[in-house]
């Protein structure tokens, strides 16, 4: 048995970590496309591309590139009228195999929305139709849209730091909270009929369900977990809340099983002093492997048996569009009239259960996300730190309730995020949208939620035979990513 490297983490981290040699692939695949991509007759060819698709502005002048986590963005600029944006899916960074269904997603919740809100999304002038209609010298789906200018938003709260500190940022803070806090109105009252994506064949505003839903846990699975199992998947609209919450245990247990280096431990790097997975010529403490196999497979089965706890008494029928995506890193504002000027990325956007769009928003304090707090152990300091902001966007949510406009006949939204927070439903949903959080969502705070007495639901059993088999076969999954490891020195 190997001895561990510097101070292992006490009790373990649970974050997921995607197999790295995957990933690597995927980013060697990106960085020699990118080479490519960028050359300047290739640009040449783009401004022609795009002066062809949209008519009558003249010759289409590159000014600029941008690029998020899985896409990239070619600015153009025209001599009359604003300028567009020409997004394409990264290669490596997004799998081949959903590559068309996401293009066609987001250019479908955008044109709904587009019509059926007042929500700042840029206008789509083409994108494409076919699995073969795309940028000719790129070979890769397009969206052509509207540039919005603007800053980015998260950036820009930022500067605005706590609630109370600055009566002209509390203002300012104020303004912002209360757009966007119209934008989550505007999606939960938009009823629709089953869970998963819409079509772009429809009319202008229109939403037909008749797609399965394409979530980014889908994505980041296939992304970086090699030969990863898609068998199971759904080919079809979901039309029933337990039946997606199948497919989350499906995809959870799919994870636990196929990602070699879901258990490796976290060492303690004695220079960056934090946490960091062990790394080539070091050894690897099985013990303590083990131990995360027993606490992440206890997780994932009391995820399970506690999903009936947080769906009672839900409307099984009701859904509406919900988007993973929606926070201030993919908005722009205006720093001098603080108007909120765009809300991009709508990728991953499905009609899901209406428990998801009736979350608070967990991006709200302005220096940290959950994430990470959760994976270096100060998820208790994140609560309270992020209490006030909660507490000054419901108070926005219900200034934009009481001027009218948003009555649902039920609970104001504003009511039932506060019921969402206090209950702690907001870290299940949370969870069931985040597969490399279930673990430590689990142990901060699901794990609580058994009732040992009441509903027939019980804490994951301390012996299990799967267990056992688990634990064996991390030792397996660990060797193999090992054996990656070692092919690439």
């Amino acid at each position: 048995m190997s001895s561990p490297v510097g101070r292992p983490p006490s009790p373990p981290t649970l974050v997921v970590p995607y197999d790295g040699h995957y990933y690597d692939e995927g980013s060697m695949e990106y960085k020699a496309w990118r080479q490519s991509a960028l050359r300047p007759s290739v640009i040449a060819e783009l401004e022609r591309f795009v002066a062809n698709r949209i008519t009558g502005r003249g010759r289409a002048k590159h000014v600029h590139t941008a690029e998020g986590s899985y896409n990239i963005m070619f600015q153009f600029q025209f001599s009359a009228r604003s300028d567009v944006a020409l997004r394409i899916p990264k290669p490596g960074h997004t799998p081949a195999a959903i590559v068309a269904k996401k293009v066609l997603n987001e250019v479908a919740w955008m044109k709904f929305l587009k019509v059926r809100t007042r929500i700042p999304i840029p206008c789509v002038h083409d994108h494409s139709k076919r699995a073969d209609d795309h940028v000719p010298p790129l070979k890769l789906p397009f969206i052509l849209m509207d540039f919005i200018q603007g800053q980015n938003l998260r950036t820009f709260l930022r500067l605005l730091g706590k609630p109370g500190e600055d009566a002209a940022n509390n203002s300012k803070r104020t303004t912002i909270y209360e757009q966007i806090a119209t934008f989550y109105l505007q999606l939960h009252r938009l009823p629709l009929e089953a869970i998963g994506s819409i079509s772009t064949h429809q009319l202008p505003g229109q939403c037909i369900v008749e797609g399965s839903p394409l979530t980014m846990d889908m994505h980041q699975h296939l992304l970086g977990i090699p030969d990863y199992p898609t068998s199971n998947w759904p080919d079809k609209p979901f039309q029933h809340t337990s039946d997606y919450f199948d497919f989350v245990k499906t995809l959870q247990r799919n994870e636990l099983w196929s990602l070699r280096n879901i258990n490796m431990p976290w060492g303690w790097h004695p220079e960056t002093r934090g946490l960091m997975q062990l790394k080539c010529g070091e050894d690897v403490d099985l013990e303590q492997a083990a131990r995360i196999a027993r606490l992440r497979y206890k997780s994932r089965q009391g995820f399970s048996q506690l999903i009936p706890h947080f769906t009672k008494g839900e409307d099984d029928g009701l859904f509406a569009p919900f988007n993973q995506d929606l926070d201030p890193r993919n908005m722009l504002v205006n720093p001098d009239t603080l108007q909120v000027t765009g809300v991009i990325d709508w990728e991953f956007t499905n009609a899901m259960p209406i428990q998801f769009a009736r979350q608070p928003p967990l991006w709200l304090h302005y220096k940290v996300l959950p994430g990470p707090t959760l994976e270096r152990g100060y998820f208790p300091w994140f609560l309270a730190e992020y209490e006030p902001f909660l507490n000054e966007f419901l108070a926005a949510m219900r200034r934009v309730e009481q001027s009218g406009g948003f009555g649902t006949g039920g609970k104001p939204l504003s009511t039932l995020m506060l019921e969402s927070w206090k209950s702690q439903q907001c870290w299940f949903n949370h969870a069931a949208t985040h597969s490399d959080c279930v673990d430590s969502i689990y142990w901060a705070v699901l794990h609580q939620h058994h009732p040992q007495d009441s509903e027939g639901l019980k804490a994951p059993a301390e012996t299990d035979p799967e267990l056992d088999k688990y634990i064996e076969h991390t030792k397996v999954q660990i060797i193999s990513y090992e054996k990656a490891r070692d092919s690439l020195v």
